[in-house]
């Protein structure tokens, strides 16, 4: 990753592939989020995704370097210029959303958002928090993830309106995969009330989240 930017000053952060440790590649490059993007999650639904395909958050896994919109900051390279010219990344997200915001804030000041393949990271996904594993297992996922939801989206969707057009867009989502459970063809995918603390997290996106017993909220 050294190398890679060293031959190339006009790349200002640089993520590698991720990997499990058998080595199968994980998705490393992503859209930005959008409150279309929140409607295609909530539905689950692969005809929408072709139909609506660039607002697809995750993207393909690539053999080639590429610029995508941001990439994962499981591991990821920062030229100290970056820092200079950005900033710090915002310490209002406890955690997630962090990453994606800064990617948003490093592209506007100019500089060039790199994957390349040819470094890889083995990435041991879900190690630093609970929330991977509760949306896999379809749990609650813990506050600090609404809160971080709701900042992003108040900050690039236009303050409290636009969280509450990203909840009716997701919540318009989940009426399209309820109604495919209700008939019988589709299973869960959304979290334990996840459309409750959408909602009651909404006029929250500013406030700094406070950890309770355990780091969590």
């Amino acid at each position: 990753m050294l190398e890679i930017m060293r031959a190339d000053d006009t790349i200002g952060m640089l993520g590698p592939r991720l990997q499990d440790p058998d080595g199968t590649p994980q998705i490393s490059c992503f859209r930005y989020r959008t409150p279309i993007s929140e409607f295609l999650t909530a539905a689950g639904t692969g005809i929408l995704d072709r139909w609506f395909g660039r607002w697809v958050v995750p993207l393909k896994v690539y053999e080639e370097q590429v610029e995508p919109p941001w990439v994962s900051f499981a591991c990821v390279m920062i030229r100290d210029r970056v820092v200079e010219s950005t900033g710090p990344m915002d310490d209002l997200y406890f955690m997630y959303f962090e990453d994606i915001d800064y990617a948003r804030q490093v592209r506007a000041q100019g500089w060039r958002i790199v994957h390349d393949p040819s470094a890889q990271v083995i990435h041991l996904r879900g190690g630093t928090s609970s929330v991977k594993k509760a949306i896999k297992e379809r749990q609650r996922i813990p506050g600090y993830y609404f809160e971080s939801r709701s900042r992003y989206f108040a900050k690039y969707y236009g303050g409290a309106a636009g969280v509450l057009l990203t909840n009716a867009m997701w919540s318009c989502g989940r009426a399209i995969s309820a109604l495919r459970e209700l008939i019988g063809n589709k299973k869960p995918h959304t979290s334990l009330r996840e459309a409750r603390d959408n909602w009651i997290n909404w006029l929250r996106p500013f406030t700094p989240p406070t950890p309770q017993k355990g780091g969590e909220l």
